[in-house]
């Protein structure tokens, strides 16, 4: 069933995970190479002003404590860990660019000029998160990567401490309790010489001379494939031995994740799907009532694990199935209006998809072995994914928290941990 000539786009809500970066954690026992200032060169210049979520602190060079650790490490070659690399920056614009051809260029939803009254954007107070929104910005809105507007384009950021875009251990300590537990529940993690990722482990564990203390660790895999994925989206070489386990590799840090997230799902990003499921129904109540003081244009810049708590609440990753978002992924919830309803329709990379109203089973998590699909965006069927905003809303509501409840978890264990 297509989109009749009446339907009408009301709103648009972009979350990305941002693009390549230099790694966060590498493997000591690889041979070393070198990751060159050259890579943080700038692909795009563009103006930006960064401010606090309330509009009053202006924070365009305001570092976060973490940015603060980073650039404390540099990498040999010159780089420091953890930053957006020109390639990033790239991946970013042309996401921009895309985004243009759509929004702008073929559906005339948003002015061809940049327009802060039309563009909300909202990031991590982090520099890869930052400089990635700045970066799908240029793309959108400039005719070039080195071609500056006259207007800044407006980031808004939270401070990090507090920050829920992305799982924030230091706010609720509680996360890594929970982590920790997961290990000793799950039959995924079993110690059995039949499991083939406890084999896989240990064979890690063995070739890399990695301790003890770091493969209890639930998301160790995950962690190891980190300077990997960043090697590869650089271009950079890969010792042959390790290239022959990189599938494999992905297979099991995917499932670590979902695991990690689909237990943790209300902690780690909960506060933000409430956000979502509040935007969503603030600009419908207001396009009802023909009031046009809301954003047409909503921009999250994010974190991997942000992306796959959306995908988890829209049940693309289950006790099955799971997806791993690669380096510049993005997902896109689109606000229509028909003659008689609100609706939805949901892109990961891209590609529409279908949204299931289906809970994951918690017992089926539990029992989560190695034997499930790890897909990529280009696996997800592209079909007809419209539904109603109501039936959608209860999805999210069924998985968002709010920051009372939030809270309540949080410090009750605060103490504890």
């Amino acid at each position: 069933m297509g989109i009749s000539m009446s339907d009408e786009l009301v709103s648009v809500f972009l979350v990305t995970r941002h693009g390549a970066r230099t790694p966060l954690h590498l493997i000591d026992s690889l041979p070393e190479i070198e990751y060159k200032k050259e890579l943080l060169k700038p692909f795009v210049e563009a103006k930006m002003v960064v401010k606090s979520l309330d509009g009053q602190k202006d924070l365009t060079n305001s570092i976060s404590y973490k940015d603060e650790k980073y650039l404390q490490r540099k990498l040999k070659g010159g780089a420091f860990v953890g930053q957006l690399t020109s390639t990033g920056e790239q991946q970013m614009f042309n996401l921009g660019s895309r985004l243009k051809k759509k929004y702008i260029q073929d559906m005339d939803f948003l002015s061809q000029k940049y327009d802060p009254k039309q563009i909300y954007v909202r990031s991590t107070h982090l520099n890869r998160t930052i400089n990635s929104a700045k970066s799908l910005l240029a793309g959108m809105y400039q005719s070039g990567p080195k071609q500056k507007l006259d207007e800044p384009f407006l980031v808004h950021t939270n401070q990090l401490e507090i920050d829920y875009l992305y799982p924030n251990l230091l706010e609720c300590p509680y996360i890594q309790l929970k982590r920790k537990l997961i290990k000793k529940s799950f039959r995924f993690y079993a110690q059995d010489w039949n499991n083939q990722y406890h084999c896989f482990v240990d064979y890690l564990k063995k070739k890399y001379n990695f301790r003890q203390h770091d493969v209890s660790n639930p998301l160790f895999v995950y962690e190891f494939l980190d300077e990997v994925h960043s090697r590869m989206a650089h271009g950079l070489e890969i010792p042959l031995g390790l290239s022959d386990l990189i599938q494999d590799a992905n297979r099991f840090a995917s499932i670590e994740l979902g695991i990690e997230m689909m237990e943790n799902l209300g902690i780690n990003c909960g506060k933000f799907i409430n956000l979502l499921k509040h935007l969503l129904l603030e600009v419908a109540f207001k396009h009802r009532n023909e009031k046009s003081d809301y954003y047409k244009f909503n921009y999250f810049s994010a974190h991997d694990n942000t992306l796959i708590a959306l995908l988890i609440a829209l049940n693309k990753i289950d006790e099955s199935n799971y997806v791993f978002p690669s380096f510049g992924s993005d997902l896109v919830i689109e606000l229509w209006k028909d003659s008689s309803r609100y609706y939805v329709k949901v892109y990961f990379n891209g590609k529409i998809i279908k949204i299931n109203e289906r809970v994951f089973d918690r017992k089926k998590i539990s029992k989560i072995e190695y034997n499930v699909n790890m897909l990529t965006s280009s696996d997800l069927i592209e079909e007809d994914g419209r539904m109603d905003l109501e039936d959608f809303v209860n999805i999210l509501d069924k998985y968002g928290i709010d920051e009372k409840f939030y809270y309540s978890i949080c410090f009750k264990f605060k103490n504890e941990y």
